[in-house]
């Protein structure tokens, strides 16, 4: 489910979430994708332009997230655990992968 930004609910509200913002240390425009959910490829024309801008992610109190770099979640994997903060992601992918392409997020109990 993607979730706009500043919108209440009850999901969201659960910790379960992932916010991918477009411009370094949080800033400029966001998504917030509620788990659980994959995302093979960035494919949706609401979050297809973010995949090349992707470039900060933090997660929910109870979400765990893992980044790919590649679409069906192949090539460089980036995982980020609970209340985790990623300030550059291109950075963490290291110097080949900049860009995200697949997302899987799981919900902890």
């Amino acid at each position: 489910m993607l979730v706009p930004p500043e919108v209440p609910n009850p999901t969201f509200d659960r910790g379960c979430w992932i916010r991918l913002s477009d411009g370094p240390d949080f800033s400029g425009q966001s998504f917030v994708v509620v788990g659980p959910a994959e995302l093979r490829a960035f494919d949706l024309a609401t979050i297809a332009r973010f995949r090349r801008r992707v470039s900060s992610a933090e997660t929910g109190p109870r979400a765990v997230a893992k980044l790919y770099s590649r679409e069906n979640f192949t090539g460089t994997a980036l995982t980020m655990g609970s209340s985790a903060r990623q300030a550059q992601v291109g950075r963490a992918f290291g110097a080949s992968h900049r860009r995200v392409e697949a997302l899987r997020l799981s919900c902890k109990d």
